[in-house]
């Protein structure tokens, strides 16, 4: 009894098993919004280099400076372990790549390339093909500059 307790003092256990996984979730004090998390950290950090430094200025603008500098460490995003069962977290991973397929497929900026891509046969030459990359990239780039 006592050696089976040493063993398992020696070496953290893993909860994981064959059927239940760990995976990693991102979270913060502010809660699990990583939307919103993400957009709160980049404003905080936005404001916490926009104010002077903590000891550089007036009273006030210390204290902005430090609650700049606390909220983006509150907002910015950890990893925190989760165990699920492995069913589920494939399932929740299907669905959310279905999601973002749906819409994608619905984004009335891709009717053209949907279009096109879904005009091509079975047998469709390289080089249509490549017309129609080409045709999705070019739309691709006028509708989404921000990816470019």
């Amino acid at each position: 009894m006592y050696e089976q307790q040493l063993r398992e003092a020696a070496g953290p256990q893993s909860q994981q098993t064959g059927e239940a996984i760990v995976t990693e979730r991102l979270a913060s004090e502010l809660g699990s919004d990583d939307m919103a998390n993400a957009i709160g950290a980049g404003e905080a950090e936005a404001d916490r280099l926009m104010t002077p430094a903590a000891m550089a200025g007036s009273l006030e603008e210390s204290a902005a400076a430090q609650g700049a500098s606390d909220m983006r460490d509150a907002a910015t995003p950890r990893p925190q372990p989760q165990l699920r069962m492995a069913s589920k977290a494939m399932m929740e991973s299907i669905q959310s790549d279905i999601a973002r397929r749906l819409a994608a497929e619905a984004d009335p900026r891709n009717q053209a390339y949907i279009a096109a891509r879904d005009a091509l046969g079975p047998n469709a030459s390289q080089s249509e093909m490549d017309k129609v990359r080409d045709l999705g990239l070019e739309l691709f780039y006028q509708n989404f500059p921000q990816f470019r």
